[in-house]
């Protein structure tokens, strides 16, 4: 390989601008077969990749386009360098790209025109009345952050039921008529009355003249959902696979004894729009079903990243267990109680693997 290398360089350089140019070309083609042999000899025939094999055309097609050949090829490889830089998701990434330029070209023109006219400057600039309404928007939007805010963070008046505005929406992939499991559906029973004291909620009963109280049924369809925004921020969950990096949550919760709040970590595994029956009418709930990680045996194991320096607007890793608790009540919650998401990473300490809990900033802000 050492051998046959320097002189294929030197015979393909020498091949497009040397006096003997198709004897160069011609050696340089030889070279590279033994280059190819010796590639296929020491590594197998896999090896063998498709650009290596279009390589054996080089020498035809330099004697049928000359030098130009050559730079278009140096101009194909570096843009093919230069797109490749380009940050994307490695998933669709030619109509990202193409989306990329574009908005850089709109861009470049955008700017350009302004730099022929500078009044249009101050026309982009102009704040008139006709932003009124705007504002007034963004007044309310404000608001319902806050309001929002309020509950997930502080768990303002015990908290939400499901059925409270939130600013976002439930994203695809959508299921509808989807029938709960009866262990599921035994839990949302037990979720509603926790969340309204003054009602008896209960599953349909295939009798209910025999019941002798009165309650309000709760059935099991629902409609199903693997993603769920909140403002510009987006949460998956294990149903949509190709989200499931962003399924890992944090929630607060009152502890029972006393009246503590405390984050806890877990992955949603779906989300999902229930009605129910309620005196007032049918109500929507926006509720969403996880699994929530068992904490660190000690407070020590638990705040292990823990320093002096932190304060309220630091968010310090935590060390919690990759088990997580048997399903219960607590394993569903409004939306609203989202406070926001991280990053789950393998950490072992003393020789016991735990979940490194890294939290991620919100993406808005009051």
């Amino acid at each position: 390989m050492e051998k046959f290398f320097p002189d294929l360089c030197q015979s393909r350089s020498l091949g497009f601008f040397g006096p003997r140019r198709s004897e160069n070309l011609n050696d340089a083609h030889e070279h590279l077969i033994e280059i190819l042999k010796l590639i296929e000899t020491n590594y197998g025939e896999v090896s063998i990749t498709p650009n290596l094999h279009l390589s054996l055309h080089l020498n035809k097609c330099c004697k049928d386009y000359g030098p130009l050949y050559s730079f278009w090829c140096f101009s194909f490889e570096r843009m093919n360098g230069i797109l490749g830089s380009l940050p994307n998701s490695r998933r669709k990434i030619e109509p990202e790209i193409m989306r990329f330029m574009m908005q850089s070209s709109q861009i470049e023109r955008r700017f350009n025109t302004l730099a022929l006219n500078h009044q249009a400057i101050f026309q982009i600039l102009d704040l008139n009345d006709d932003t009124t309404d705007d504002n007034e928007n963004e007044s309310l939007e404000s608001e319902e952050l806050q309001a929002f805010l309020d509950i997930s963070e502080k768990l303002v008046s015990g908290g939400a039921t499901g059925t409270e505005e939130y600013p976002g929406e439930l994203l695809s992939p959508i299921k509808l008529n989807v029938i709960l499991p009866d262990d599921i559906l035994d839990l949302l029973v037990d979720y509603y009355n926790r969340a309204y004291e003054e009602y008896n909620f209960s599953r349909p009963q295939l009798d209910p003249s025999s019941s002798t109280e009165n309650y309000i049924a709760v059935t099991g369809n629902i409609t199903q959902c693997g993603r769920l925004r909140i403002g510009a921020e987006y949460f998956g969950s294990i149903l949509s696979k190709r989200y499931i990096r962003s399924s890992y949550i944090l929630a607060r919760f009152i502890e029972q004894r006393g009246n503590d709040i405390d984050t806890y970590p877990g992955q949603v595994q779906f989300y999902f729009k229930h009605t129910v029956h309620l005196p007032n009418g049918p109500t929507e709930h926006y509720l969403a079903f996880v699994n929530w990680y068992k904490p660190a045996a000690t407070a020590n194991i638990r705040f292990f990243f823990s320093s002096e320096d932190s304060d309220d607007f630091t968010n310090d890793p935590e060390l919690w267990k990759k088990e997580f608790f048997n399903s219960s009540v607590d394993s569903i919650i409004p939306v609203h109680h989202i406070l926001g998401r991280f990053v789950p990473a393998k950490f072992k300490y003393k020789r016991t693997e735990y979940l490194a809990i890294l939290p991620l900033n919100r993406r808005f802000h009051i």
